[in-house]
This record gives C-alpha cells, sequence and structure tokens, in this order.
C-alpha cells in the first residue's frame, strides 16, 4: 500500500535537517521502512540494532528528520493524464514521440516533480500486462541514455522500463555530485530522490505496468540516491546499487579530479562541508530497508570513492548480496551508446537478478 505524503520538500528544510532542527508536519511511514506510523515528526525511529556506521565525527538528526526530508506533494498533477497506447499532455494534446526498438516501445514522457520537469524514457513491451517494471538514475553527468541498453534487454523478457533525466542534466541545474557547497549538493540529492519518488507515482497511473512488481537501478550518484529510497519507500521490491559511494568525501579520488570534477577543498572548509551534509550519509536509510531485496555491485579498484565506504553500506543493509566486477567505478564501461564487454557482464549479472526478485 502506497504511503501518502502531504510536505512540500522547501530548501528551508532541508537547511534544518542539515543543522540537525526539528521538521514542520509529518506523514505516514509503512512499517517496511522501519518507521512507526503512530510517532510525530522528529521522533527518533526504531533502527536495526546495531545499526553500522561510516567513520564520522558528524552527528546525525534523528532518522525520522532524515526521512522527512524526502516527502513530497502527492497531489501535484504529474502532468499528463492519458495513457492509451499514447501520452498527450493536458492542455497542449500534445503526443508526445514514440519511437520503436525491436518489439518494444520507448516513449519521451515529461512529468512533474516538486515544480521541476522531468524528461523520461518510459519503456514498454510488446505483449497484453501488466508488466514489472524498473526504475533507472543514471549517475553525475550522465543522461537517461546511460541504461537504454539495459532496460531494452529486459524488455525482451517482458519488463517496462522507466529512465528518468537527473536535476544535473536538465534545467534548472542542480549537482547530484560534490560541487564543495553543502546547500546546493542536499538540495540536489534530495531533488533526484523526490523525481523517483514521482517516477513511481506515474507508474501507478498506467495499466500497462504491475505496482506490486517494481525494480531499481542505479549507478554511482544514482545507487546512492537510490540508498535513500530504501529506507523511504515501500513500493521497490529490489534495488541494484552500482558503484554506490559517495559520502563522506575525504579523498582526492572520490571527486573524480581525473575526470575534471573540482579537487579537495583546505581542512577546514572540508568539515564544514561533511557538516552540512551529513544527512546524505546512505548508512541510516539503508539499515531501515524493509523487505527489498538488495544487490550491490562494484569494483575493488574503484578509485572515485573508498571501498570501505562500500563495505559499510554493504553492513548496514539487512541481507543483500555483494557482487565484485572489474573495471574501476564505470565497471569497464565509459561510453554512452553501448556497454563494453567488462560492464555487460555487470548488466547481465543484474539482470538476471531482477527477473529472480521483480
Amino acid at each position: 500500500m502506497r504511503r501518502m505524503v502531504r510536505l512540500v520538500i522547501v530548501l528551508a528544510f532541508v537547511l534544518a535537517s542539515c543543522r540537525g532542527d526539528g521538521g514542520e508536519g509529518a506523514r505516514t511511514l509503512s512499517s517496511t521502512s522501519g518507521a512507526s506510523p503512530s510517532l510525530p515528526a522528529g521522533t527518533d525511529l526504531p533502527t536495526a540494532s546495531p545499526v553500522p556506521q561510516i567513520p564520522t565525527d558528524h552527528d546525525l538528526p534523528p532518522y525520522g528528520q532524515l526521512a522527512e526530508m524526502f516527502d513530497y506533494e502527492i497531489s501535484e498533477p504529474l502532468g499528463f493524464n492519458e495513457w492509451k497506447g499514447l501520452l498527450v499532455l493536458p492542455g497542449e494534446r500534445r503526443v508526445l514521440s514514440k519511437e520503436r526498438q525491436g518489439s518494444t516501445s520507448v516513449y519521451s514522457v515529461e512529468y512533474r516533480s516538486s515544480g521541476h520537469t522531468v524528461p523520461a524514457y518510459l519503456v514498454i513491451p510488446d505483449g497484453q500486462g501488466p508488466f514489472p517494471a524498473v526504475l533507472y538514475a543514471h549517475g553525475e553527468g550522465s543522461t537517461l541514455y546511460y541504461f537504454l541498453d539495459d532496460a531494452l534487454a529486459l524488455a525482451r523478457h517482458g519488463y517496462a522500463g522507466l529512465l528518468i533525466t537527473g536535476p544535473d542534466s536538465r534545467e534548472p541545474y542542480l549537482p547530484i555530485g560534490i560541487s564543495w557547497n553543502a546547500r546546493q549538493d542536499v538540495r540536489g540529492s534530495v531533488q533526484y530522490a523526490v523525481d523517483l519518488r514521482r517516477g513511481l507515482d506515474l507508474l501507478e497511473t498506467l495499466p500497462e505496468i504491475d505496482p506490486g512488481r517494481i525494480g531499481f537501478v542505479g549507478y554511482s550518484a544514482g545507487a546512492w540516491v537510490g540508498a535513500y529510497l530504501a529506507g523511504v519507500e515501500d513500493r521497490i521490491d529490489a534495488y541494484v546499487l552500482m558503484s554506490a559511494n559517495r559520502w563522506p568525501c575525504r579523498e582526492a579520488s572520490c571527486t573524480g579530479t581525473e575526470y575534471g570534477y573540482g579537487a579537495l577543498p583546505p581542512q577546514h572548509e572540508l568539515e564544514r562541508y561533511l557538516n552540512g551534509t551529513t544527512v546524505l550519509n546512505a548508512v541510516p536509510y539503508l539499515a531501515h530497508n524493509g523487505s527489498a531485496a538488495l544487490l550491490f555491485q562494484a569494483a575493488k579498484d574503484d578509485r572515485e570513492g573508498s571501498v570501505a565506504t562500500i563495505r559499510a553500506l554493504f553492513a548496514a543493509a539487512p541481507g543483500p548480496m555483494l557482487r565484485w566486477h572489474e573495471g574501476g567505478h564505470s565497471l569497464g564501461w565509459r561510453g554512452v551508446h553501448g556497454p563494453r564487454p567488462r560492464m555487460t557482464r555487470a548488466l547481465m549479472f543484474h539482470r538476471a537478478w531482477l527477473r529472480r526478485h521483480v
């Protein structure tokens, strides 16, 4: 049963959460997320015992406050209202584009998320349905194309897919990685998570989709944001988190400097940044995962983050599976239009895993 959420995320609340202050209002959390629906906002909700922690000198707010950051206004119109083989925008009555990829239809769609327009691909296999579906989240600096080949491969087995464009690849720009601006980085990560939750809302409106069979695949920053969903969502049955290593960042390698990103700031600025982004620590969210299956895919030679951090996330999650691959942070693939052999093995592995769990 979908949880009802009532709050609009506002930047002021995000900043209050960074300080550890209480949030405004309350929402009902599903029991699958480890939270009690009878507790008021700001209550320190039950956690797994013990809860593994990434070593840090920065205190986290109570989990109730962390979860409330990802609330949103569920009554906001999604931005289109028809699904009869075509998608039509209300008011404009404009049919969005549709392409055929073998036995699969790929629709270019848009939907609304907390005042933002989110471009996406909706992949629908031929057949009667309703189909299980997978929600995809790309990493920093990428686009919705990133997982298209993966989604098309799953479509051949009767799976639909929704591939969204993250906040750093559309207007207005918001970072989903590390910009060393704490307010901005928290806002971007929270917006990405809300965009994905709104994507679930969209999937639930489509009769071609089975809302009881939903999976998630995220890479890098998309996987990190997926870890937040694991603690606050009860509509996803299985998560694939690929190269999910983001916070805390204390080494130059985790900034991706080899790809042109900014270097570590001076120590005092770094500590201030980590204090302001402590709510982005994914460990407590994973510790609150309910019954969803979890697959971590990572590489021991990942130079864009700490393998110790990946292990801490793995240790925090109830009953996950960890699969080591080759090829560093990209798992052997840095292309956009098609995977290379090593990445193909990683993709094939998680597709088979998803078919067992979704």
